[in-house]
């Protein structure tokens, strides 16, 4: 198994300028081990060619993984992230080829009934 973490490569989210949260984490990591996080913002992450992992710390200072095992022990400990894309659904409406059709339909109608009504006067004044 070769190693997740790459130093060049190292996000930490959200920024230390506090500016943006990018990311929320739900779950109780204590209870079950399971965390989720939520990205606004997913277009950068490459995950079809690349493996993420993730390393947890409370106060930027020790990253920890698996098993609560420290980095610096061991560069395996990373826990490799699931990616999971959730789209948001759009609004159902109609889509614009039936919008023009009903138009053009309706358009047609208007167009027969006043060349009838055309026809009419025309033949009623002879």
């Amino acid at each position: 198994m070769k190693p997740f973490h790459n130093y060049a490569n190292e996000i930490i989210y959200p920024p230390e300028d506090g500016q943006s949260s990018p990311i929320s984490i739900e779950g109780e990591v204590e209870s079950d081990q399971i965390a989720t996080f939520g990205m606004n913002e997913y277009k950068w992450l490459n995950y079809k060619q690349k493996i993420y992992g993730v390393l947890i710390s409370n106060d930027r200072n020790i990253f920890t993984g698996k098993d609560g095992i420290d980095i610096k022990d061991d560069q395996n400990v990373t826990i490799q992230l699931e990616v999971i894309i959730e789209e948001e659904e759009k609004e159902k409406s109609f889509p614009i080829g039936i919008i023009v059709g009903i138009s053009v339909g309706a358009l047609a109608i208007i167009t027969v009934i006043i060349i009838i009504i055309i026809v009419a006067v025309f033949i009623s004044k002879k």
